[in-house]
């Protein structure tokens, strides 16, 4: 195979890769919405640690051992995730007291 169409598969995984991320925070509102009407905390670490065990041990599991580039992946996309969870909470906070007073 040549590398352009090398290059070619690349890219149409990676803009795969980017539409699975979009989905993911497309849930992380869900996510947000059910902590929000729980008064459940933003951070959950036990549920943090266990993700990204479970994702360590599925890479190793397809054949790639490199536990610190998964950790390092999945610390960026649940940060990510929190922030907006907390930006999402936020908003439905201020929505739900304007409804609430009228403003």
């Amino acid at each position: 195979m040549e590398i352009e169409e090398v290059r070619k598969k690349i890219n149409e995984i990676d803009y795969k890769i980017i539409e699975l991320i979009v989905q993911r925070f497309k849930l992380v509102k869900e996510v947000a919405l059910h902590k929000f009407t729980n008064n459940l905390p933003l951070k959950d670490p036990s549920r943090e640690k266990a993700l990204i065990e479970d994702r360590n041990a599925k890479f190793e599991k397809l054949g790639f051992k490199d536990s610190g580039f998964v950790s390092s992946l999945y610390s960026t996309i649940i940060k990510k995730s929190i922030k907006l969870q907390k930006n999402y909470m936020k908003k439905h906070k201020k929505d739900r007291e304007e409804k609430l007073t009228g403003v």
